[in-house]
């Protein structure tokens, strides 16, 4: 996981460094019956880890999780639909 983490503090950096602040990191939510307290829990690392917008991609079924991800302070929402 830390190789993640360092990966993603590159990112971070380089989107700083170009001054790209339209660029968020989204939490992805892959599972429909999510935990909801490792969501509450990812999203606060992520704030305090990178210091940026964090988003949130939603696979679940209603709305009630992306409320909650809005709660923690997401400040996007990427919401995935089936047809």
């Amino acid at each position: 996981m830390s190789e993640i983490y360092q990966n993603l503090k590159k990112l971070v950096l380089k989107k700083k460094e170009l001054k790209l602040n339209n660029v968020d990191l989204n939490h992805d939510n892959l599972v429909l019956n999510c935990d909801v307290d490792n969501i509450i829990h990812n999203i606060d690392i992520l704030k305090k880890k990178f210091k940026c917008d964090i988003g949130f991609s939603d696979h679940s079924t209603d709305n009630s999780v992306a409320m909650l991800a809005i709660s923690q302070g997401a400040r996007v929402i990427e919401k995935h639909i089936a047809l």
